[in-house]
């Protein structure tokens, strides 16, 4: 019985897609109770991407210092999604909405001297749409919110420190801020692309026996 439900469901959310024959996998009495039930699977949904990933790391080091660089970033081109059967033309486009910038990436500098090592980080985002994209950029018949160029927050850079020396073989000492610039989630976000404490600041003892 359980069964029946979840797929009497599903025929009821698929009633927006006529003519599909969902209808006829279902069987009845003549008093109209369910008599029996064909199921099967449908699969159309699909997504199409195109982008390009990249790092890049170099470590070089003069007299007793060791410096590092290291980069991490992807360009996305296309982020598209289809889930309308009856016309695959239909396009959901993914690319610039929140948490999919169309670029992103991480730069990492580094400095040990010794016992002591510093690293600074900086995360790079392109701009994201307050909410659909289609809204933002006026596509599929939608308006242009707040006319051409609107809808979007713009690009954000986020910066962390953190340094950490260590005493001996067993004790080391660590502390840094994260969110350097005190950078606040977008409005319509509780937390993205920062957390909703803005900046902070952490330190810690790690004892290994």
């Amino acid at each position: 019985m359980e069964q029946v439900f979840s797929s009497f469901f599903l025929n009821e959310i698929q009633v927006n897609y006529p003519q599909l024959g969902f209808c006829e996998q279902f069987a009845r009495r003549a008093d109209g109770g369910l008599n029996d039930l064909t199921t099967g699977d449908s699969n159309f949904a699909r997504v199409e991407a195109e982008g390009i990933d990249f790092s890049l790391a170099y470590k070089f080091s003069i007299d007793e210092n060791d410096f590092g660089f290291n980069v991490v970033g992807t360009r996305q081109k296309s982020l598209n999604r289809f889930f309308n059967p009856l016309d695959p033309a239909d396009v959901n486009v993914v690319l610039e909405e929140i948490q999919v910038p169309r670029t992103s990436g991480n730069v990492e500098l580094s400095w040990t001297r010794g016992e002591v090592s510093v690293a600074f980080q900086t995360t790079y985002q392109s701009r994201q749409a307050y909410g659909a994209v289609e809204s933002s950029l006026g596509l599929n018949d939608n308006a242009a919110l707040f006319g051409p160029g609107g809808g979007f927050f713009g690009s954000t850079v986020i910066h962390d420190i953190n340094a950490s020396y260590q005493f001996d073989d067993n004790l080391v000492v660590f502390g840094g801020v994260n969110n350097l610039a005190d950078k606040s989630p977008f409005i319509t976000q509780e937390a993205w692309p920062t957390g909703p404490r803005g900046r902070t600041f952490f330190l810690g003892v790690n004892y290994t026996l």
